[in-house]
């Protein structure tokens, strides 16, 4: 099981790489049988089990058909999912008396449900939005209109909603609809950095367009905050990378007008 996961985790992945990767899932799967003879699977309270149901070892299998179908498994984050995990599974479990926890978490979860779909109802409401009218102007995404009301022969402002984007501008929830507010629109911020000029652009240049559904944005604080020029040139296979920092300080002495630049920071502010 390590000969698999250090190969998954590897940097670059061919096929060769990935029938070892089979193979080794497959040698586990053959001899796994000698770990329960010897009694050497055991669980809370250091019972012995008898059996292999783990949901984590089935997933395995399709490792190496999503290598070949979206490339080295290094370069994805499980961030989303493991911080969702905590929403749909942690927080429930905790709320709970540690027994049944299948259906307290299945009742924690339907609850804060109606709770959000309630808090969502009421502030549409008091919004005054109308998605009736929707059917009748279906060209306009947000506009107002009047409406008759049912109690009296006075009209009332109404506006019709044809986006979500639209709808949250409008409306003050209790509570926030999504587990945080702060949403980047990647493609947007790559469209922008196409049409700006490179010497204006936002700082640092990491986010890049590579096709029609993919944008990837890059991390900005560094994997390594102290590292020597050459020793960096060696480790990422960048032979170039000293007289290209060079031709970068010339290029910042032109900027400015003055050949007194090597005492400024780049990037931030060390």
């Amino acid at each position: 099981m390590l000969d698999f996961r250090y190969l998954a985790q590897a940097p670059t992945v061919d096929e060769d790489v990935c029938g070892q990767i089979e193979l080794a899932l497959r040698d586990f799967h053959i001899h796994k049988e000698a770990i329960i003879d010897a009694k050497a699977r055991r669980g809370k309270g250091n019972s012995l089990i008898t059996n292999w149901h783990i949901p984590k070892l089935e997933f395995l299998q399709s490792v190496v058909a999503n290598i070949r179908l979206n490339g080295v498994a290094i370069q994805w984050s499980a961030d989303i999912t493991e911080n969702a995990h905590i929403y749909v599974a942690k927080n429930p479990a905790r709320g709970g008396n540690n027994q049944d926890y299948e259906s307290q978490t299945c009742r924690y979860l339907d609850r804060g449900d109606k709770i959000r779909q309630f808090d969502l109802a009421t502030a549409i409401r008091i919004a005054n939005v109308d998605f009736r009218a929707l059917f009748d102007n279906p060209v306009e995404d947000s506009r107002p209109f009047h409406t008759p009301d049912d109690d009296s022969d006075s009209e009332v402002d109404t506006t019709t909603i044809s986006k979500t984007a639209a709808l949250l501008k409008i409306i003050n929830p209790v509570a926030p609809l999504s587990a945080t507010s702060r949403t980047v629109d990647y493609f947007q911020v790559a469209s922008e950095l196409r049409c700006t000029d490179s010497h204006s652009g936002p700082r640092l240049f990491r986010t890049h367009q590579s096709s029609k559904n993919v944008v990837f944005h890059l991390s900005r604080d560094p994997s390594f905050s102290r590292i020597l020029i050459d020793d960096a040139a060696t480790k990422f296979a960048l032979p170039d990378l000293r007289p290209a920092l060079g031709d970068y300080m010339i290029w910042l002495a032109g900027q400015s007008g003055s050949r007194e630049v090597y005492n400024r920071t780049i990037g931030g502010w060390r």
